[in-house]
Formats: structure tokens, sequence, C-alpha cells
């Protein structure tokens, strides 16, 4: 048996980015600490392909609230710039509608403004006090309940914070909740699409989702040089600068413990690391499952987001007029959300986000070529009629869409020509889910529905086993990058109060 060493010592389960956030945080604060992770290289879903050359991100494609990673280089005392270079986009993205019309986002004001008025007579005064409310909903939001390992209930009940909820800006429907500012569809639909970055359905999610957009249009939107794969790269580097040891194509198949704590990582391999506890980075639900050998106490009260179907082109010419971020929406955002979410099936319509990272970064690809990356929102596992083979379903699925989405860059006058098209590539949901380890194949985990937000959301710390915590898109605060790194600092925070506890005690 091997022991990690004779401090307090921490084993990390998953090297993505909370996971690394949370082996950071731990050795700031004089853990000796070791992550395994089952995969050839770290970041977990923040992963990077490379073919022929060509570099597509396989999971987030876009920062906003940047603040979370600057932090973290802050506490660790080292300058952001010397790991990663951060771009900002403006304009950053483009939504084109099934009416030919077009919306620029983008985080200059007067610019955006213009943008809203062009859509709706009076929009442009009416984006500003909608962005000054959700600015008051961000910052009450963040100090009281996502920032914290325990929501402060009671300041809710602040004049300020208490007339949020009785506007109903936190609890009631995202898209209800846009209805009281704006009439013209388009830019509810606009504002709306933010929570399927979260892969939850607009006309489910709580109001309090109006952070999304609104941290892209106020915050602004960033790409790094090399890809957001860069992202894991320079908090590898971090880790490794600070003494963290990581231990790649290392699968931990379970721990040692007894009553009510671990006492060691019981590797596949047949190794055994002794440690004082442990963090899992691993999709929660799945880890419960597959690591644990046990069920979470709320996992009957789980629901999942949805999948996502990925185009990877290589492509020797693009338009020209095709920005990094773009959206194409469907004719009725509303009946497609539906057969998405409720029906669980793929939509007739489907809404679909294009990447062409190159047009920021030209080292993505050889010179002169483009790589496009396309997502399409998709149920993870979909209703099907009779037995049918299940790669054979998802190339029929692929094929479908692909026809559908050549028609509407047509007529968007963005088609990618099929002789410029020098390779395809294309992972469905299944493909994902074995890959990384995803509980029902759901590209970002547990949903963030009502009922899994705050204290709602599975706990960072195992409801028996007192030094096993958790750290990731599953658990609290939620998915995305900000958010996971957030899970990093609020699982260490958690581990140092357990173990001031227990000195005292």
């Amino acid at each position: 048996m091997t022991r990690i060493n004779k401090k307090q010592s921490a084993a990390i389960v998953g090297a993505g980015i909370g996971g690394l956030a949370a082996a950071i945080d731990l050795r700031l604060n004089d853990f000796e600490v070791t992550v395994f992770e089952k995969l050839d290289k770290t970041g977990g879903r923040c992963h990077q392909t490379v073919i022929d050359g060509f570099k597509f991100d396989t999971g987030p494609s876009m920062l906003m609230m940047k603040e979370e990673i600057e932090n973290l280089f802050e506490r660790a005392g080292r300058d952001m710039t010397d790991y990663l270079k951060l771009n900002r986009l403006d304009p950053h993205s483009c939504f084109h509608f099934a009416d030919g019309r077009r919306l620029q986002f983008t985080s200059e004001r007067h610019k955006l403004k213009q943008e809203f008025e062009s859509f709706q007579k009076g929009a442009g005064d009416t984006i500003d006090r909608w962005l000054a409310d959700q600015n008051l909903l961000y910052e009450v939001g963040m100090q009281q309940f996502i920032d914290r390992n325990s929501p402060n209930y009671l300041s809710a009940f602040k004049p300020d914070n208490l007339s949020l909820l009785l506007k109903g800006m936190v609890t009631a429907p995202l898209y209800t909740s846009l209805g009281r500012y704006f009439q013209e569809k388009s830019l509810k639909d606009a504002l709306a699409f933010s929570s399927l970055y979260i892969g939850l359905n607009p006309y489910e999610a709580p109001s309090i989702y109006n952070v999304l957009p609104y941290a892209e249009l106020n915050k602004g939107l960033y790409f790094p040089d090399g890809g957001m794969y860069s992202i894991a790269q320079a908090l590898t580097s971090l880790a490794l600068d600070i003494g963290v040891e990581i231990k790649c194509d290392t699968r931990v198949k379970g721990f040692r413990s007894e009553d009510d704590r671990l006492y060691s990582v019981l590797l596949e391999d047949g190794g055994k690391i002794e440690c004082d506890l442990a963090v899992i980075n691993a999709d929660l639900p799945e880890a419960y499952e597959s690591i644990l050998n046990e069920k979470h106490p709320l996992e009957e009260k789980f629901s999942y987001s949805c999948g996502a179907y990925l185009f990877f082109f290589g492509m020797e010419n693009v338009p020209e007029n095709l920005m990094h971020h773009q959206v194409f929406m469907p004719s009725c955002f509303e009946t497609s959300m539906h057969q998405l979410f409720e029906e669980n099936r793929i939509s007739e319509e489907p809404t679909f986000y294009l990447c062409c990272p190159t047009k920021t970064d030209s080292t993505l690809a050889p010179s002169g070529k483009h790589a496009v990356t396309i997502l399409v929102p998709v149920p993870s596992k979909p209703s099907t009629k009779g037995a049918c083979d299940i790669d054979s379903r998802w190339d029929r699925i692929g094929d479908q869409l692909f026809s559908y989405i050549k028609e509407k860059l047509a007529k968007a006058n963005l088609s990618l020509d099929e002789k410029d098209i020098l390779f395809q590539i294309r992972i469905n949901p299944e493909e994902q889910g074995q890959r990384f380890g995803l509980k029902n194949d759901a590209a970002f985990g547990l949903s963030h529905k009502l009922s899994l937000m705050g204290p709602l959301r599975p706990r960072n710390k195992h409801h028996r086993i007192k030094n096993l915590y958790f750290a990731g898109a599953s658990t609290h605060p939620g998915n995305g990058i900000p958010m996971v790194i957030k899970s990093g600092r609020l699982v260490t925070q958690r581990i140092l109060q357990d173990r001031m506890k227990e000195a005292i005690n």
C-alpha cells in the first residue's frame, strides 16, 4: 500500500475543470494533493480532438464570468496571462431567425440598444432596464446563494431581495419573465436561448437563469488562444507548478472505507493509495453507481439535461460573413423545445449552434483553413418505435440533422460548400456518455430545474462518509466553467470547516 504523504492528503478522482480547481485550492491550503484521471489527458468534458491539424473543442465553446478563473490564479499568487490569454469577442454572437432577420449580441451598450430597437420600438431603452434588474439579481444570487455552501435564506427577506421574489424574478418561468419586458418574440427567444447552454428547457427554467444572458451581454464573452482546452491546460500547469501530482490513464474503481470514513483509493490496476480525504469530480450520478456502488438518497428526484449531437468539419473555406458564434432559431421556439424536452424526441425544427473559432484564432486549423463545430440539442436517449440498432439509429438521426442544417445555412446565405468540406466527424450523445462517464448520456449533467437548484441540488459532501466530497457540474452550484471553478473553491471551504470542527472536538 502506498500513502500519498504524511501531511493531510487529498485524492481527487477526475481531472475535469472542477477537479483541477479543487486540487489547486486544496494545495494552496497545504494539502498534499494527487489527482487520478482515467483519460490520457486532463480537462474532463473540456476536451479537445485534433484531426489532421484541425483542433475541435468537444465541450464548452465560450467563457463568461472570467473573473472566476482570474480569481483562482490570484489566490495562487500567479499572473494568469503567463498561463492563458483570453480574447474578448465583440460582437460575440449572431441569432438567425426563420423569417430571415438577424440579431447580434454585443457588449457595447449603444450598439446593443440599436439591435434591440430594430426589432421592437422602445426595446432599446427596455434592454437597459432589463440589464439593470438582472444586475441586482446577479449580485444577490451570487452573494447569498451561489457563492456559499449554505444558502442564506434570511437574506431573501431584506427589502431589496424580497422585491425580487415578489416580482417573480427568481422562480417564475424564464420565458414568462422576459415577456414582462419584451413583446417581440425574437428578442425573447434570443435571451431565453442561453438556458440551453446548461441543457435546460427555457420554458421550464427558473427566471434566475436570466443571469446567463445578463453575464453574456454585460460582462462579455471570451475565447482563449488555443481554444477552450487551453483553460484545462492552464489549470493543469498551475496545479503542477504549485506541487499537485496528476496521474492520467489511472482509473479509480472504488474506496476502502469503514463505518463513516474512507481510508484509501482503490485503483483498477490493483493499487491502493491511502489518503485523508477524497473529492470525486466524476459525474456525480454516474460516480454513485460506478465508483461507490450505491444509490444517491435523492436519486428518485433526479432529472437530467438534454444531450448534444456534435458535428466537426474541417473546411477549406467558409463564408466571409460567418461569425465565431451563431445560433439558428426555428420558426416556433416553443414547439421545438416542447418536442425536445417534453416529448423526448428530435425536434422537427431543431435549434442549433455553430461555432467557427478560427475566425478568432487561426492556429486552430492549418494555414488558411477553418474548423467548424455544430451542436444540436437532442434528447440524450430519444424515444423510438420498435427495436433498432443504437448505432444505426444515431446514424440516421445524424443524416436527418445534417440535411436540415444545410437547408437552414443556405437560407441564411451561410452555406458550407460541399467541395470545401475536407472531412466531417460526428459524435452522438451515447459516444460522449461512454467517453466521459455521463449518466443517461446527459451532456450537461443533472438538470438545473427548480427542484435541483441551490439546497435541493446534491450537496458537495457525501451523506454518510464524512471525508468524501464532490466537485463539478452535478453538485452545487452547477454547470459551466465558472460554476465548476466555484465548486472547487466551495468544496475546499467545506473541507477546511470540517477539519476545524474535528480539531476543536
